[in-house]
């Protein structure tokens, strides 16, 4: 996707898929599939294996259906952009919920690799949410908050 629609780093991921339809149709797809796939990992093993508590479940279904949402409504015209950014919003604030419920649903070290990762996390989210122009550098906050993310499950998985 960023080799053929080269991305401006002043917007989102979102913002740089909407520029065409095709681009588009793309985002969605790829967003779907990844939270499919994504879906079946996390409720048919991480979950179960790692006994999380309900708050984790309860936000990982809010964060799927939010980004779900932002995924197939762009950032493009009208009553889409207030969708598209309010489901990104809702997303960015259930992952912090999620990947605090799984600090605490690991045990040692991991748990202070998942909450280390937690805070940075929480730090993009704030840079993003409270700072304008932090969030002039949208994509980066973005980047920053996805490789924590994770980061916070590869950390419960394997350690």
């Amino acid at each position: 996707m960023m080799r053929r629609w080269p991305p401006d780093v002043t917007k989102t991921y979102s913002q740089n898929a909407a520029r065409t339809r095709g681009s588009i149709v793309y985002y969605g797809v790829l967003v779907l599939t990844f939270l499919a796939m994504f879906s079946v990992y996390v409720y048919g093993w991480l979950i179960p294996t790692l006994h999380l508590a309900t708050v984790f479940s309860v936000a990982f279904t809010i964060g799927v259906m939010a980004q779900a949402v932002a995924g197939i409504a762009p950032e493009t015209r009208g009553w889409k952009v207030r969708t598209h950014v309010n489901a990104a919003y809702v997303m960015y604030y259930s992952t912090v919920v999620m990947v605090a419920a799984l600090a605490w649903g690991v045990s040692m070290p991991a748990r202070l690799l998942v909450a280390g990762m937690l805070l940075v996390m929480a730090a993009a989210v704030a840079a993003g949410t409270f700072s304008a122009r932090l969030r002039t550098y949208a994509i980066a906050l973005q980047t920053i908050h996805l490789v924590a993310f994770a980061a916070a499950f590869m950390f419960a998985t394997y350690l």
